[in-house]
């Protein structure tokens, strides 16, 4: 979500600008109601708009792969380190995640195997899960320092690896 304002707020202060600047002949000749009602109009539409594109590609962006894997680690992660039980920390990178194939995945398994198996084995057979997810869970579960594994491995989903 930072890199789309990112992205957007170049266009986005040019705009502004020219809301102000585009009717000030208006105000040039002496009509500053008109200038103030234009401006004020002209605001009104581009945050309608402007914030329905932010939304537009916020929703567009949330939903890719790669960002929907960064929310689910940093979420499995923060919540071991909270020191949460397994299903709870499943249950909070699942909301986290918020993607349709892994509730449906989720969904599939019986709560108690969500509590005593490891998060590897819990995600495995998820549609979106890859072979290098899939091994750092392994070496999470193997050594338990959830926390520094994942967050490198979303930090690197952050970065487009």
């Amino acid at each position: 979500m930072l890199w789309v304002k990112k992205k957007m707020s170049y266009p986005m202060m040019n705009v502004l600008a020219g809301i102000g600047i585009a009717p000030f002949p208006v105000l040039f000749f002496g009509d500053a109601v008109r200038y103030f009602t234009t401006v004020g109009i002209e605001l009104v539409l581009a945050m309608a708009f402007g914030g329905a594109l932010l939304r537009i590609v916020a929703r567009h962006y949330r939903n890719r792969p790669k960002v929907v894997r960064a929310r689910l680690c940093r979420a499995l992660a923060i919540a071991v380190e909270a020191g949460l039980p397994m299903d709870r920390v499943v249950d909070l990178g699942l909301q986290a995640a918020d993607d349709a194939s892994l509730t449906e995945h989720l969904a599939r398994l019986p709560a108690a195997a969500r509590a005593n198996q490891t998060l590897a084995d819990t995600l495995a057979g998820w549609s979106r899960l890859t072979p290098d997810m899939q091994q750092v869970l392994g070496v999470a579960d193997e050594t338990g320092d959830y926390t520094n594994t994942l967050k490198r491995l979303a930090d690197l989903y952050d970065d487009g690896f």
